[in-house]
C-alpha cells in the first residue's frame, strides 16, 4: 500500500533530488515569489513619505534607495527618474521650494545629486532653527 504513492510522486521526488544542492531551494522560492515580491516593493515604494522618517532625510532618501536596489534584483528596475520624482512626491511642505526646483531641472538631475540637494536644504533649516 506504501508503493501507490510513492509510484505517483517518483518524478516530482526526482526532480526535487536532482535540484537539491545547498542554496537551490531557496533559489527556486525566490525565483517562485519574484512576482508578488516586486509588486509588494513597488506598492511600498510608492507609498513612502518624509513624514514617515521625521529624523532626517537622509533616512527617506536611504530607504527609497533600498528599495529601488530591491526592485532591481528582483528583475523590476527602476529609472532614475522615477526614483527622483518618487522622492520629490513624498516630500512635505517644508520642501517645496527644493521640490520645485528638482521638478523643474531640465534634466532631471541624478538621485544623488537630489538626494545632496535635500539634504543640503535640511541643513539650511537647522541653521535658522
Amino acid at each position: 500500500m506504501l508503493l501507490c504513492p510513492l509510484i505517483f510522486f517518483t518524478p516530482l521526488l526526482n526532480r526535487v533530488l536532482m535540484l537539491w544542492k545547498p542554496g537551490n531551494v531557496y533559489i527556486l522560492f525566490f525565483q517562485d515569489n519574484e512576482g508578488f515580491r516586486a509588486i509588494s516593493l513597488e506598492h511600498e515604494f510608492s507609498n513612502t513619505h518624509l513624514s514617515a522618517f521625521p529624523s532626517a532625510s537622509a533616512c527617506y532618501c536611504q530607504r527609497l534607495k533600498t528599495l529601488a536596489d530591491q526592485l532591481r534584483n528582483v528583475g523590476a528596475p527602476l529609472h532614475n527618474s522615477r526614483l527622483v520624482l518618487q522622492l520629490v512626491s513624498g516630500l512635505t511642505e517644508a520642501y517645496n521650494g527644493i521640490g520645485t526646483l528638482i521638478r523643474q531641472s531640465n534634466p532631471l538631475p541624478a538621485f544623488y545629486q537630489a538626494r545632496s540637494m535635500l539634504i543640503l536644504e535640511e541643513i539650511g533649516f537647522a541653521k535658522q532653527a
